[in-house]
């Protein structure tokens, strides 16, 4: 089972993907990544372990700060 911070992580990032995929679409032309952008980014997420640690760090000091009560 993945640790909440790399669930976190990877429903961020599928999130974020989603919305690229549809502002993509929505200028209604096919366009693909270059094979080398792609392998660059595969590359990037295959050990993101620590990265996912702290990026679930810096959104809980964000709520933190915004919405301490979030905690009780």
């Amino acid at each position: 089972m993945l640790p909440v911070a790399e669930a976190f992580d990877d429903l961020y990032y599928l999130e974020r993907a989603c919305q690229v995929q549809v502002m993509a679409a929505s200028i209604g032309r096919a366009a693909l990544m270059p094979i080398e952008v792609a392998r660059h980014t595969a590359e990037q997420f295959r050990d993101r372990k620590a990265s996912a640690q702290r990026h679930f760090a810096e959104i809980k000091a964000m709520l933190d700060e915004a919405e301490p009560q979030y905690a009780h």
